[in-house]
C-alpha cells in the first residue's frame, strides 16, 4: 500500500466527516482501512455530456496517482453498463448503468443508519456494503450476501 493510497482514504474519511455523512468512529476506521481500488476491476466508466454515452477509464491508460485520485472521490463509478463489464469495454460505450461502485458517502450514511451491531447477522443484497462490513468487524460467517449479477457477486472478494 503506497503512502498515496492511505493519505487519500484519510482525506475521503474527512471529507465525508465534514459533510456529515460519517460520524461513528468505528466506520471511520472502515472507510480508512478499504482500499477501494479493488473493487473496481480494470476499468470504470464515467459520464460523459450525452446522457446515454460513458467513457471508459483504465489505470494504464493514466499515472497511478491520477487513477488513485479518481478512486478515491466520493463519487460513484459505473463499472458495468447494460451487462458489459468496464474492463470488456473500450472507448465510449452507450446505455445504462447496471453495476457500479457507489458513493462512498451514501454507503457510509446507510452503514451508519442501519446501527449494525457486533454479533449482528447482516444480510447484503447487491449494494456492495460488504466491503467496508469486512472492515468494521461483521463476522464474514454472519455476512450474508445476494445479487442477481453472478459477475459482480464474486468480485471485491475481502483480502487478509
Amino acid at each position: 500500500m503506497s503512502g498515496l493510497n492511505v493519505r487519500l482514504r484519510r482525506t475521503l474519511a474527512d471529507q465525508l466527516a465534514r459533510s456529515g455523512c460519517l460520524r461513528s468512529p468505528a466506520w471511520r476506521d472502515a472507510v480508512e482501512a478499504v482500499a477501494r481500488e479493488r473493487f473496481l476491476g480494470s476499468a470504470i466508466a464515467r459520464a460523459t455530456e450525452h446522457g446515454d454515452r460513458w467513457e471508459v477509464l483504465r489505470p494504464e491508460e493514466m499515472t497511478t496517482d491520477e487513477w488513485l485520485e479518481l478512486v478515491y472521490r466520493d463519487e460513484t463509478w459505473v463499472t458495468q453498463v447494460d451487462g458489459v463489464m468496464a474492463e470488456d469495454a473500450y472507448g465510449l460505450i452507450q446505455g445504462a448503468p447496471t453495476s457500479s461502485s457507489t458513493l462512498p458517502g451514501l454507503v457510509v450514511r446507510m452503514l451508519e443508519a442501519a446501527r449494525i451491531s457486533e454479533g449482528d447477522k447482516v444480510l447484503e443484497v447487491g449494494t456492495g456494503a460488504h466491503r467496508v462490513l469486512h472492515r468494521a468487524d461483521v463476522s464474514p460467517a454472519r455476512l450474508q450476501r445476494r445479487d442477481l449479477d453472478r459477475i459482480r457477486l464474486g468480485c471485491g472478494r475481502p483480502g487478509p
